[in-house]
């Protein structure tokens, strides 16, 4: 499998057209927890894939032992953990 690909369906962009079009009513309000499903692993890959202290990213360095970072993922692994199977 490659990230590559979930990383370019799971993000930002997508996350933010699918609010757009479940606004505009284009989509069922029922597509929101679809569009915030995306942003949270648009940031959990964000998360993940800094390796410097310094990054343009919604995270601006690399995980650190004091860094926000944790509290997000604390915040995501809730998230999970709260998924049904439809």
């Amino acid at each position: 499998m490659r990230v590559k690909l979930a990383t370019q369906v799971l993000s930002h962009s997508v996350s933010a057209a699918m609010t757009v079009l479940c606004k505009l009513g284009v989509l069922s309000i029922g597509h929101l927890a679809t569009a915030e499903f995306c942003e949270l692993f648009d940031k959990l890959f964000n998360c993940f894939n800094l390796y410097s202290l310094g990054s343009s990213t919604h995270y601006p360095h690399a995980i650190t032992k004091t860094s926000t970072h944790w509290q997000f993922l604390e915040m995501a692994d809730e998230y999970v953990m709260k998924l049904t199977p439809p």
